[in-house]
């Protein structure tokens, strides 16, 4: 609330950027994308105002990343596909291999048939090839497992899946389709025991980051409520 405030009141854009860019990453960490990208495009007109490119780039991708979360594939795509070039200019490995990731998940999501995603995963490798001679960042497992899936190719799926697993990377928002893409793949594979398995934490999964994100929104319309009382009180 106050940092809200705050950033109405102030006349220094790069301040301004900072502050929404702030903003936008604790709706990001919260799992609320649709505010998270509200105040990463205000980040974002913010910097543009004073030239700044380096905050214009990290504003436009995690905007693009928000975006991409909320369901709003095509102005993600729009957002991302700006930033690359920057990424490539700066050599920003691991920003490419990111943005390329989540520019062909876009296009696999709009695709239609097995062939134009067996191209799109092809096209995926061929760029780990060229940047990282062929070795695949663990917290890309997850979508690489989804893309297989998709192929049929159920073996290298569950490979990937467990693979990032076996890591302990923790489970999110946007990862929590792991556990039902095994319970799927090892019902396909008549496994019922182990599928069931998977559901469950799927479930378990799911429940407790809604529960988190349902906390939230409760938090959220408090702060709002106290915004427009201090508000009020000027």
């Amino acid at each position: 609330v106050k940092a809200q405030l705050e950033v109405e009141e102030c006349d220094d854009s790069y301040l301004q950027g900072l502050i929404y860019s702030e903003l936008g990453n604790a709706y990001f960490e919260q799992y609320t994308y649709v505010d998270a990208s509200v105040m990463y495009k205000l980040a974002l007109e913010k910097f543009q105002q004073c030239n700044l490119y380096e905050n214009i780039f990290i504003a436009q991708y995690c905007c693009g990343l928000s975006l991409f979360f909320e369901g709003n594939y095509s102005e993600s795509y729009t957002y991302l596909s700006s930033t690359l070039e920057y990424a490539k200019k700066s050599n920003n490995i691991d920003a490419i291999l990111n943005i390329e990731m989540v520019l062909i998940h876009i296009k696999i999501k709009k695709s239609a048939s097995i062939e134009e995603i067996e191209y799109l995963k092809q096209k995926l490798l061929s760029i780990y090839d060229f940047y990282t001679d062929g070795k695949i960042p663990v917290t890309h497992y997850p979508i690489l497992g989804n893309i297989y899936a998709k192929t049929r190719d159920l073996d290298s799926a569950r490979y990937f899946i467990l693979e990032f697993l076996k890591q302990d990377h923790e489970i999110e928002f946007h990862n929590i389709g792991i556990w039902a893409l095994l319970s799927s793949i090892e019902s396909k594979y008549n496994n019922y025991q182990l599928a069931y398995n998977y559901e469950k934490n799927y479930s378990y999964y799911n429940d407790s980051i809604n529960r988190c994100i349902r906390d939230y929104e409760v938090r959220a319309l408090d702060r709002r409520y106290k915004n427009i009382e201090l508000k009020d009180s000027y």
